[in-house]
């Protein structure tokens, strides 16, 4: 059988230690499976004052840690607020037809004003990419007497989403 090693932390000295036998197995633990034995040796003590018998830390641990940005929506409320009024009242004019070039230009202003970790979403879908769905997604509306508008929000959603990535 094969045994692992689990390393524990104690007084900074790594020590080997092997595991012990499940309670639920049938057989009691070995006694020589339970020995602990050092890999290094333990520094021994310094008797200068002022000076530590702990190693030094790690190359890693003296690098100077990541900057942090925080994730933020730098978009104004008002020009936001008069898009969705503008693209509302463009899809109830054209019944709907426009609605995709609304949610393309609504969706590339919110991407290119928000950003996570300093960077900024792009947003590279078209109108006219999505058309075709669109009208398809109308038409299954319709046929369903509205039932098909349940998964309508989810399939927008799942495009829009595809289309926003992170800047370079």
């Amino acid at each position: 059988m094969h045994e692992k090693t689990i390393r524990i932390i104690n007084d900074e000295i790594l020590k080997p230690v092997e595991p012990v036998a499940s309670p639920l197995a049938n057989r009691p633990a070995e006694p020589e499976a339970l020995s602990v034995t050092p890999e290094a040796p333990v520094p021994a003590a310094s008797s200068e004052p002022g000076v530590s018998s702990k190693p030094a830390p790690a190359k890693e641990d003296l690098e100077a840690p990541k900057a942090f940005y925080p994730s933020r929506y730098v978009g104004k409320a008002l020009p936001l607020f008069f898009l969705n009024v503008g693209c509302f009242f463009l899809a109830i004019l054209t019944l709907g037809i426009m609605f995709p070039w609304c949610l393309c230009w609504t969706a590339r202003y919110e991407a290119s004003n928000t950003c996570i970790d300093g960077r900024p979403f792009v947003f590279d879908g078209r109108g006219s990419e999505l058309i075709g769905k669109w009208l398809l997604y109308l038409f299954f509306l319709i046929i369903t007497c509205g039932i098909f508008g349940l998964w309508i929000p989810k399939k927008i959603l799942n495009w829009k989403l595809a289309h926003i990535h992170l800047a370079d």
